[in-house]
C-alpha cells in the first residue's frame, strides 16, 4: 500500500534527458495529477494500515509470546499514528489546495470575470490570458506546496519502513508455539 502511494508521489515529476542522455526529474509545476480523492484514499490507507497493526498486535500480546520475552507492537503503533497524525495536518495544507486546484473551472471563472469584454474578436485574446493566468497559478500552487510534498513522502517512507519492520518481526515469531483452543466458547 505504501509503495502505490510512493509511486504517486513520483508522477508529481517528470523526467528529461538531455543530448549527452543524462537524465533529470523536473517537480511538475504545469499540470495536475493529485487530486483530492488520491489524499483521501492515501488517508484511507493509512488508517487501514493503523487497524492492522492493532490486530496484529493480538498476537503478539498472547502469553506464550510474554513468557519468551517478545515485545508486543505498542510502541510501533504509537509511532505509525504519531505519523499518521503528521501527515493529517500535511493532507490539509498546500498540498490539499493542490489537490483541488482545477484548471477549468478556473479558465471558467476568469472568463466570466472578463465576459464584457471576452466577446467575439477578443474571445481568443482573452482565452489565452485565462490559459495563462491559470497556468501561473497553478505553478505557485505547485511550489508553495513542494516543501510539504517532499515531508509526506518522508512521511510515507517512515511508515513503509514500520510495516518492513513489523512484517519482519512477525515472521521471527516462533508461530508453532501457539495453541489455539477452539472448544471454549
Amino acid at each position: 500500500m505504501f509503495g502505490a502511494m510512493h509511486e504517486e508521489y513520483y508522477q508529481m515529476f517528470y523526467l528529461l534527458s538531455d543530448h549527452r542522455g543524462i537524465e533529470k526529474w523536473y517537480y511538475n509545476t504545469t499540470s495536475s495529477v493529485l487530486h483530492t480523492r488520491d489524499l483521501e484514499k492515501a488517508k484511507e490507507i493509512c488508517y487501514q494500515y493503523l487497524e492492522l497493526l492493532k490486530r496484529v498486535n493480538k498476537i503478539f500480546d498472547l502469553r506464550v509470546f510474554y513468557e519468551k520475552e517478545i515485545d508486543n507492537l505498542d510502541t510501533v503503533i504509537e509511532e505509525a499514528s504519531h505519523t499518521i497524525e503528521n501527515m493529517e495536518m500535511l493532507f490539509m495544507g498546500s498540498v490539499y489546495d493542490l489537490a483541488k486546484f482545477d484548471e477549468q473551472d478556473f479558465v471558467d471563472e476568469y472568463l466570466s470575470e472578463c465576459y464584457a469584454e471576452a466577446y467575439d474578436e477578443k474571445l481568443d485574446y482573452y482565452v489565452d490570458k485565462a490559459m495563462s493566468a491559470e497556468s501561473n497559478a497553478f505553478a505557485e500552487l505547485a511550489e508553495e506546496a513542494k516543501d510539504e510534498a517532499d515531508m509526506l513522502l518522508r512521511q510515507i517512507e517512515e511508515l513503509e519502513t514500520l510495516a518492513k519492520k513489523v512484517l519482519k518481526l512477525f515472521k521471527s515469531l516462533p508461530l508453532n508455539d501457539i495453541r489455539i483452543d477452539n472448544t471454549k466458547k
